[in-house]
């Protein structure tokens, strides 16, 4: 349920990925691969949602958005 309210709500924020990276960090998705897979999915969305608004590289993404 938790992933479901997150896909819906991925709008391309630095906010957002920071709160994807803090669940990582928390474990709130488990071990499971396939919980794995799920999220690095989102954070794909949420990065082409950040990219169309700023045009900036996955890098740049990624240390906005790094804890």
């Amino acid at each position: 349920m938790l992933y479901l309210k997150l896909w819906f709500s991925a709008d391309g924020t630095p906010v957002y990925g920071q709160a994807i990276r803090w669940c990582y960090l928390l474990g709130l998705f488990g071990k499971d691969p396939k919980a794995t897979r799920k999220m690095e999915r989102l954070d794909k969305k949420n990065f082409k949602k950040w990219q169309k608004n700023t045009g900036k590289s996955f890098e740049d993404y990624l240390n906005v958005a790094r804890v």
